[in-house]
């Protein structure tokens, strides 16, 4: 005889570890695509109406460099951002913590940017992500918000670093 209330659990459980699987998919594949001029994947990843927003953040400030509202305000941003093979670089997520409730989910994890540079590779920025995530229609989890906080980054931003005209 099959428990049904531990079966049910079991199922959640499951379930659960799937979404997050999937988010952390989604995380990945938002800086592959980025890296490597992927336009309609990268946007792909994102709720028609996502928020975007990258801040540049001290002991004592929060300087707004990027901010969109839409997905077709990322499609005007995205073509430009910097891209392989005219800028090879890598966004790199690490330690991801993901909480799922129900079609909805949070994840903040760390950020590393690393370029190539004349004598080599070399740490860009790094900071973190701050996401929230929407299961959609067709089933797979798309970004409703990204906050990036950049901590510290190797030279000072300027407009064609963060896809800025």
């Amino acid at each position: 005889m099959v428990d049904t209330a531990a079966f049910e659990a079991l199922i959640r459980r499951v379930d659960t570890l799937e979404a997050e699987a999937s988010i952390v998919k989604v995380l990945f594949r938002l800086g592959m695509t980025l890296d490597y001029g992927e336009h309609d994947a990268w946007l792909d990843c994102f709720v028609p109406d996502a928020s975007f927003q990258m801040v540049e953040v001290s002991e004592t400030d929060r300087v707004v460099r990027v901010q969109h509202t839409s997905r077709d305000a990322l499609a005007a941003f995205i073509p430009g951002h910097s891209h392989a093979p005219e800028h090879f670089h890598k966004h790199l997520v690490g330690d991801p913590v993901v909480e799922v409730d129900g079609d909805t989910a949070t994840s903040t994890s760390y950020l590393t940017r690393i370029d190539k540079g004349a004598d080599g590779p070399f740490l860009w920025s790094f900071g973190r992500y701050l996401d929230t995530f929407q299961r959609c229609d067709d089933g797979r989890w798309r970004v409703r918000s990204r906050i990036i906080e950049v901590e510290s980054r190797a030279a000072p931003v300027k407009a064609s670093d963060i896809g800025s005209k």
